[in-house]
């Protein structure tokens, strides 16, 4: 009885090191710095052509810095949607990635609809943490609230769009201009914090960016999947890259996440891990 007994505790204890370990092992590996200057992306798309735009936006951002993107697909005809869809909400995964880039999100095209309340605070978090996120007309409009205008330091004023090209709608960067069809809409901003990187030659911001935490947030006030993708205007991305040239160069340097929630996380994993361990052994006695 007594040998029993000491048999049973020192497999408790020996199992209590090895998730000691086990959680400590995480710990420092969720606390390691990356081991490469690669900037590492997740680009949200709900069809082929925001996957296409993805693929040439960074084969152009690749002559500035070393880029490397993950397509996060969330199409409503995507049988794994949903699945994908829920890593929006998830912080630890978003935390894998220096930006986060949702150019084309329409709520028709997508599983799950708009941005959610939840997605969004998951994102301003992520934002505030050192990361970059960056938007476009489509997503902001389609899933506008007071929280993304605080986000992007910029108050939504109207909606711009014409039935044939005017021009005016075309976008000024630095010395270079780039155009744009009127027809795909834009959205009139009012900045609140943000700072202005591009302009339509009417006036109004075209990309603004603003330091929200550690972090930046970028707002594309026009389509630029559409103007690129369809409309075959190559310039789109040379303004793009211009628009993040100065997160790429010099990106945010993202703080860790609170040691309470890291040890939390690393449990929650450990656990997990040791429960599908257990399945699987007795799976396998089952079946003998």
């Amino acid at each position: 009885m007594g040998n029993s007994v000491m048999s049973s505790c020192k497999i408790r204890s020996g199992a209590t090191g090895i998730v000691l370990i086990i959680g400590a092992s995480f710990l420092v590996t969720a606390l390691a710095p990356p081991g490469s200057p690669q900037i590492l992306v997740l680009s949200v798309c709900t069809s082929v052509n925001d996957v296409v735009f993805t693929r040439l936006l960074e084969e152009k951002l690749n002559e500035i810095a070393e880029v490397k993107v993950l397509v996060l697909y969330i199409a409503k005809d995507y049988s794994e949607g949903g699945v994908e869809r829920s890593k929006l909400s998830d912080i630890w995964f978003l935390r894998s990635f220096h930006q986060v880039w949702i150019f084309n999100l329409l709520p028709v095209r997508s599983s799950g609809g708009r941005l959610s309340y939840g997605e969004i605070s998951t994102l301003r978090r992520y934002v505030e943490e050192g990361h970059v996120l960056v938007a476009g007309y489509n997503t902001f409009v389609r899933s506008w609230s007071e929280e993304l205008e605080e986000l992007f330091g910029a108050r939504m004023v109207r909606l711009a769009y014409s039935r044939n090209y005017t021009g005016h709608l075309d976008v000024v960067y630095g010395d270079s201009k780039c155009g744009y069809n009127d027809t795909l809409g834009a959205v009139i901003l009012n900045t609140t914090s943000a700072s202005i990187l591009a302009s339509f030659v009417e006036g109004h911001p075209a990309i603004v960016k603003n330091r929200y935490g550690d972090g930046v947030a970028i707002l594309v006030a026009l389509n630029p999947v559409e103007e690129a993708v369809m409309g075959g205007n190559e310039e789109v991305y040379s303004l793009l890259a211009y628009a993040l040239r100065g997160e790429l160069e010099n990106p945010p340097s993202p703080r860790p996440p609170p040691l309470h929630e890291v040890f939390l996380y690393n449990v929650r994993r450990t656990v997990a891990n040791i429960f599908a361990s257990i399945a699987i052994v007795v799976g396998a006695f089952a079946f003998t």
